[in-house]
């Protein structure tokens, strides 16, 4: 699994495009821990995440015990889509490292493989972290954190594309369909606000297609151009009993993967 896991990895970072997906819209937010106390710190499952995309707060208050800002990024999507992934990529913008020191950082997966650039995390670095063969749905995942010491005046540390290729989520089809984040956030320190991009907006037309007790995630209207019986939602339970259901995607289903 870890061997698969590479390989998606590897594919990902070397490739040139992407088709719409399961995912498609999906940003990169930040969430910040408001002062709150821990030991040991396990900010993945401390940070507690708001239901609402509009409630993530992309700045953090220090942790009284060992003075560390904590971060959390979340891939967020938009609530219609069939929300399912194993794999993300992103990189890291421009910030001064003289002012602050990231001392805490990793995946929130537990067994992910991830496979960072030389120098990972300073500016201008990416990372990519697989979990293959889990899945993951939601329309905000935590995906990754940071722990930041501060010795300066406040400031920002941007999300962005990975620096050799674009940042993007992989679904959980085979073969993968990649689908490129379309908005980053910016995790504020020593005071500064940060920023998050705008919550994704309403997708109702994505969701559960079957073809007799196949259930494909598919927009209604290829849904429906392809002969099948539109449902919407997810696969999860799968609607089209009483056999159990493929999770696939469109693009799985033409062999579309650059």
């Amino acid at each position: 699994m870890k061997l698969l896991s590479y390989l998606l990895v590897c594919t990902v970072l070397t490739m040139g495009s992407a088709h719409a997906g399961s995912n498609a819209g999906v940003v990169l937010a930040v969430h910040g821990n408001q002062g709150e106390p821990w030991y040991p710190p396990d900010p993945c499952e401390q940070i507690e995440v708001p239901e609402d995309c509009i409630d993530l707060i992309p700045s953090a208050i220090p942790d009284p015990l060992i003075d560390v800002y904590w971060y959390l990024i979340l891939v967020v999507s938009p609530r219609g889509n069939a929300t399912n992934f194993n794999m993300v990529t992103f990189g890291l913008g421009d910030y001064t490292p003289s002012e602050t020191y990231i001392g805490y950082f990793g995946s929130c997966k537990p067994g992910a493989l991830e496979a960072p650039t030389a120098g990972w995390p300073a500016p201008g670095t990416g990372t990519a972290v697989a979990w293959t063969p889990d899945c993951s749905y939601g329309q905000m995942v935590p995906v990754y954190y940071f722990g930041i010491y501060v010795y300066a005046a406040a400031g920002e540390i941007p999300l962005v594309d990975h620096p050799l290729n674009h940042a993007a989520v992989a679904d959980c089809s085979e073969p993968a369909t990649l689908d490129l984040i379309e908005g980053f956030g910016a995790m504020g320190y020593g005071g500064a606000p940060g920023w998050n991009p705008e919550c994704p907006p309403w997708n109702p037309e994505y969701g559960a297609c079957c073809f007799g007790s196949t259930c494909l995630l598919l927009h209604s209207s290829e849904c429906l151009e392809g002969g099948g019986d539109w449902f919407g939602g997810s696969c999860e339970p799968n609607p089209c009993q009483p056999t159990p259901r493929k999770l696939t995607t469109w693009g799985g289903v033409k062999s579309i993967y650059q």
